[in-house]
Formats: C-alpha cells, structure tokens, sequence
C-alpha cells in the first residue's frame, strides 16, 4: 500500500521495516511533543484487527525503563496504530559482529537489565517471543531497551496458524520449533542463547543449514564455555545449563528465578579483578 503522509496527528517520514504478519513499521514525527516516534500500523490480513488492539492494548501496560514506551493507540483508516518511543541505540546484534569488546561485568549487566525487563513483563500477562540479539538496543549510557513485544506475538501467532517457523532459529526453544505451547521459559531458553553468545562469542547452535541448526537445538548440547577461555566459566556454567536446558521442567520455571541467580552470581564477582576480562 502507498505510504501514508500522516497517521493521526504523527507526520510519516520514512519506512523502518516491515513486520511481516503485522504491517508496517514507520518513523513518523510527533507534532506536539516536537520528537520522533516508532509508528507500527496493521496493514495486513493475516491477522484480526481486534486481536491487532487487544495486543497493542497489552503492550500499551508495560512501564520499564528497558522496555519502549507506548505513547498513543489509534486508527488510521480503520486500522488500529500504535505510536511508541523512537529507540535510538545501536542493537545488540551489530555490537556482537563489530567485534565491540564488553568487559564480563558489562556482558553479564546487559543480560540482567534484559531478564528485570522480562519479568516486569510477566507479571503484566506478557512474554516476548522472540528474543534475540536484533531485539536488544544498546543505548549510549550503558542501559537496554527491549523491542518488538508486539511483533514477536504475531510471529508466534502465524507459527501456530500457519506450522512454518517465522522469527530467528538459532534463538528459539526446542518447544517452539515442534509447534508446541510457548510461556515464559521459551524466553528463559532465548536469553539464555544470547548469554552465551555474548561469553562465548559465537552461538551455542551452529550450523551450515537452517535445518541443522534446528536439529542442534532439538538434540545437542553447545560446547562448554571453558572451551572459549572464558573468564569464571566454571562459576557461570551451571547458570548457562539451566537456561538452556531442551526440557523445560529442568530449566528455570519463572522471571524471578532467573534475575535473582543472575544478580548474586554477579555479585559475587563484582569484586574480583578478573570480572573486568571478557
């Protein structure tokens, strides 16, 4: 469909990316408050438009400061728009393949800022569904913020309708790859990829294939992280097996859990000199 001029009150200015299943992303200009907004419309018929509100409805609750704000829902032609914070940070992604060197503590405070994120979110009746590093914004003052809440339960949606994988393999739980039921330990399993991606600089699941990538995370363990010459991977790994445990009542079963462990493991090294190695 031809780009709008205005939705609302926001001036249109450019397309930030299509969100398969859900429409369009734009960067639109927020008149009144003189700031840039991220400006997601339905402009697809993959999916209702009352399940499009009730889900940007949802969204609309979360208030952390590691979660985009959501700053207006509205209709733009009869299809709901939801006006959110315009993140300006670099994702998590292009830090890992720039090559970024992260101490262990700032490694380690990413992953914390994202877990207290998630379970903020939990308690509010919401998981993300699609954890990943392209997911994951870095901002200039060391913090996170979490995107794509509502992009990633319409992917999970169209998997459910459509039994085709949508979203990022490499990071999906074995319970999402076999069209199965996801909660929140689906997540806990996604975050627990991306952790080790940041130790141990590569993914825990590998592959020349997506297929085999797939199969990887069905089947096989990842390579210990004493194999990468990570500083206290012995202190670190039995955090790394629960979050990637294949069977979801071996792995962490709540949010809390999680942020709690996390939190004292990091506290336990804060002090130590070799915490500042990555």
């Amino acid at each position: 469909m031809p780009q709008p001029v205005r939705i609302g009150r926001y001036e249109v200015v450019e397309v930030i990316e299509l969100d398969g299943p859900m429409g369009v992303t734009y960067k639109a200009h927020d008149p009144v408050f003189g700031r840039p907004v991220s400006l997601k419309l339905q402009t697809s018929n993959l999916v209702d438009s009352a399940e499009v509100r009730e889900c940007f409805r949802a969204v609309s609750a979360l208030q952390h400061p590691a979660i985009e704000a959501v700053y207006e829902l509205g209709e733009h032609d009869g299809r709901p728009y939801i006006a959110m914070e315009y993140v300006q940070g670099q994702p998590l992604e292009q830090t890992i393949r720039s090559g970024v060197s992260l101490s262990l503590s700032e490694k380690l405070g990413i992953i914390l800022q994202v877990a207290k994120a998630l379970h903020h979110a939990y308690d509010r009746g919401i998981v993300h569904h699609d954890i990943e590093p392209g997911n994951i914004m870095l901002m200039r003052d060391g913090n996170v913020k979490i995107v794509g809440f509502d992009i990633a339960y319409f992917n999970v949606q169209a998997m459910k309708r459509t039994r085709m994988i949508i979203g990022t393999v490499a990071y999906m739980s074995p319970e999402q790859l076999n069209f199965q039921p996801v909660d929140a330990r689906s997540a806990i399993f996604s975050l627990g990829v991306v952790l080790y991606q940041l130790l141990a600089g590569k993914l825990p699941f590998e592959a020349a294939s997506t297929a085999e990538v797939v199969l990887k995370i069905l089947r096989e363990s990842p390579a210990p992280l004493s194999r990468f010459g990570i500083v206290k991977a012995r202190e670190l790994q039995p955090f790394v097996d629960r979050l990637l445990a294949k069977e979801r009542a071996e792995r962490y079963q709540n949010w809390l859990k999680v942020v709690e462990d996390l939190d004292s493991i990091r506290q336990k090294l804060q002090d130590q000199p070799q915490l500042a190695g990555s």
